[in-house]
């Protein structure tokens, strides 16, 4: 191994190490570990808490899926026949764009009690979401 190589791993190792030890209040050096195994792909995932939201492909649609990092348990958020695009989360909700045809809307999820509500659905194209509080903000065409 060259010299910088090496220096860039110490530099890494002592980052780490001063995050873990420096008193930063939350902030932990734990382990790393799969939230999903399975054979499709998964992308864009975002966290609040112990929750952590993601894009993912299976059965052919993208689909926006959960997981209690508390808990270990995934499930489910929007999985239906149409494309589900860039979960973003805030305390229990979670929002994000869906692609049907030629236009897109937003949709969200309340984790509290599960369930999907339309935030903005018309023929033109709505997407790129945030959430913050109670306010939603998105690009709309």
């Amino acid at each position: 191994m060259d010299k910088k190589k090496k220096m860039k791993k110490i530099m890494i190792l002592t980052v780490i190490m001063a995050l873990s030890v420096s008193g930063i209040s939350g902030v932990s050096v734990v382990s790393e570990f799969p939230v999903y195994t399975g054979p499709s792909d998964q992308r864009f995932p975002k966290i609040y808490g112990n929750i952590v939201v993601f894009e993912d492909n299976r059965g052919g649609n993208w689909g926006i899926y959960g997981y209690d990092l508390s808990t270990g348990t995934e499930f489910p958020i929007s999985t239906n026949s149409r494309n589900d695009y860039s979960p973003e989360i805030y305390s229990t909700i979670v929002v994000w764009f869906r692609y049907p045809q030629n236009s897109s809307s937003i949709f969200g999820y309340d984790l509290s009690t599960p369930t999907e509500f339309t935030i903005k659905d018309d023929p033109w194209c709505q997407r790129m979401c945030e959430v913050y509080s109670n306010i939603v903000v998105f690009f709309d065409n």
